[in-house]
C-alpha cells in the first residue's frame, strides 16, 4: 500500500475529493512508521452560494520526522443556514 493510498483511506465520507500541489518529497519502506498531520489551511468560495471550499494542508512524516509526503486537500462543503 503506498503511502498516499493509505492516507487516502484515512478521509471521511465515501466521495472522492482532488488532490493539489502533490509531492511525494522521501521515499517510505517496508517496516517504517508514518504518521499525518492535517491543518485546515484556508476556507474560499465557490461558484454556488451555498457552497463553500475547504483546504486541508495534509503532510506525512516517517519515524524520524522526515516530511515523505505533503499536499493539499480540497473539499466542497454545503454551507451551515443555507
Amino acid at each position: 500500500m503506498t503511502v498516499l493510498s493509505f492516507t487516502a483511506k484515512m478521509r471521511v465520507g465515501t466521495r472522492q475529493h482532488p488532490y493539489d500541489r502533490l509531492r511525494f518529497i522521501k521515499p517510505v519502506f517496508i517496516g517504517d512508521t508514518i504518521r499525518v498531520r492535517v491543518t485546515i489551511k484556508e476556507k474560499r468560495d465557490y461558484k454556488q452560494p451555498d457552497h463553500g471550499m475547504v483546504v486541508k494542508a495534509l503532510e506525512v512524516f516517517n519515524q524520524r520526522g522526515e516530511t515523505v509526503l505533503a499536499c493539499e486537500h480540497l473539499l466542497l462543503v454545503k454551507r451551515r443556514g443555507t
